[in-house]
């Protein structure tokens, strides 16, 4: 636990959700750093995780090249790739363990999303950042965006664990979810009552 590089604890959940997996697989949009803030660098260097990574950040591919070893990273913009060709080609399995979506603004967010092959792929778990606290945007704009994202998610079969994650309360940012097609109801019932409780991810893990 003391070796978390997420910003709020989001390879924690995934490792909580799916009891510990070793050899996991990731697909990772908004990759950044390889290494600080990272929702896969645990998952990788403990847990012997493999993945692909995009990012459209000539910083991001570097970390990466110097930094991981098993993950495949992808250079270009998230809101214009085709996603099921890359991960074809990666020879990603069709069920992907964890699926981390976070760009801005939460527009691109949004883009990215739909750019996503959900009749191709399954993802056990998802990390989905909506910036919903951005004060630039304009909160009837936020509730659109955030709402259009929880639709299509929803739509496809994805359970919404824990909404409105905030690393400060008041300010959510992120939603966490999980295959509902994939969990046994207890299970989901659990991680609802035990994570869903809280909004604030150190609440969730440390008390």
């Amino acid at each position: 636990m003391d070796q978390s590089r997420s910003q709020a604890l989001q390879d924690l959940f995934v490792l909580t959700a799916l009891n510990g997996l070793q050899g996991g697989y990731f697909v990772e949009i908004g990759a950044s750093d390889a290494r600080n803030l990272s929702n896969t660098y645990l998952l990788e260097k403990f847990f012997e995780w493999k993945g692909t990574s995009f990012d459209l950040s000539l910083g991001s591919f570097a970390s990466f090249k110097k930094n991981r070893r098993s993950a495949k990273f992808v250079l270009g913009d998230a809101t214009k790739l085709d996603f099921e060709k890359i991960l074809k080609k990666n020879r990603s399995p069709r069920l992907i363990d964890y699926l981390s979506l976070d760009i801005e603004p939460m527009q691109n967010t949004l883009k990215a999303l739909k750019q996503i092959p959900f009749s191709e792929y399954r993802f056990k778990v998802i990390t989905y950042e909506t910036d919903f606290y951005d004060p630039s945007i304009p909160r009837h704009e936020a509730e659109e965006v955030r709402s259009e994202a929880r639709r299509i998610l929803s739509t496809h079969g994805y359970r919404l664990i824990v909404g409105d994650v905030c690393l400060v309360p008041g300010q959510p940012f992120e939603d966490w979810w999980i295959d509902g097609s994939f969990f046994e109801e207890p299970w989901i019932k659990l991680l609802e009552s035990q994570l869903g409780a809280h909004k604030v991810p150190a609440k969730m893990f440390f008390e």
